[in-house]
């Protein structure tokens, strides 16, 4: 994310108090109603905003314009992310976690070990194995952070994908190691990645095909 000015700072922060109030993205007028400012320069600060990539924005149905008619409405992306990982609870299939891994990781900055840590705390929760993999393999991705294109080839290198996923998270678990992640980080990535190593020579080629399809979308998402 390029730097916020102390300006920008505030806008967001009250962003993401009516977020965190409302529980859906909120439309700019009502942003502008609580920063005392015309419902213009909301719209054009959050505008800068969603560039630096500090909140998204979608298009909803609002009473604010009329019945039926859309309006754009904002989010703040990493606290949004964060309210995801959340309900990433054991009762999802994977299919479910799978599409919800995928939305966070496209949101996730390089170098925030703030969601990488609200990532790897909902590890231990998984009691399917292919969920479980699925985020420490989506974890591994985040830890590579602009590197995981290039290491993301030994999927595609791989005779099969029991061996390419063996052989990307040994990678991509030396590469982190080696990075600016905390010991503690480390750590708890060691842990996990064996684990799932584990799981995967355990897998029968259906799950794991799966696993490897799913490696190489987050590894996509993080390449564009």
């Amino acid at each position: 994310m390029n730097q916020l000015t102390r300006r920008q700072r505030d806008v967001l922060t009250k962003l993401q108090d009516l977020y965190r109030e409302k529980g859906h993205p909120i439309h700019y007028t009502v942003l502008a109603q609580r920063l005392g400012i015309n419902r213009f320069s909301a719209y054009d600060m959050l505008k800068v905003l969603e560039r630096k990539g500090a909140v998204g924005s979608q298009y909803v149905l609002s009473k604010v314009t009329g019945p039926g008619r859309p309006a754009v409405a904002f989010y703040p992306l990493a606290q949004a992310a964060r309210q995801a990982l959340s309900r990433l609870g054991d009762g999802l299939e994977w299919s479910q976690v799978k599409e919800r891994l995928l939305s966070l990781v496209g949101q996730a900055a390089n170098g925030d070990n703030t969601l990488l840590n609200d990532l790897l705390d909902t590890i231990p929760q998984s009691s399917d194995s292919l969920v479980y993999c699925g985020r420490v393999l989506a974890a591994l991705v985040l830890s590579l952070g602009q590197r995981a294109h290039s290491y993301g080839r030994s999927l595609l290198a791989a005779a099969n994908s029991a061996e390419g996923l063996d052989l990307f998270a040994s990678l991509a678990l030396g590469l982190s190691l080696t990075g600016s992640q905390g010991q503690q980080l480390g750590d708890r990535l060691v842990d996990y990645s064996q684990r799932c190593q584990q799981y995967i020579a355990e897998m029968d080629a259906a799950r794991r095909d799966d696993l490897a399809n799913f490696v190489r979308q987050i590894v996509v998402i993080r390449s564009s």
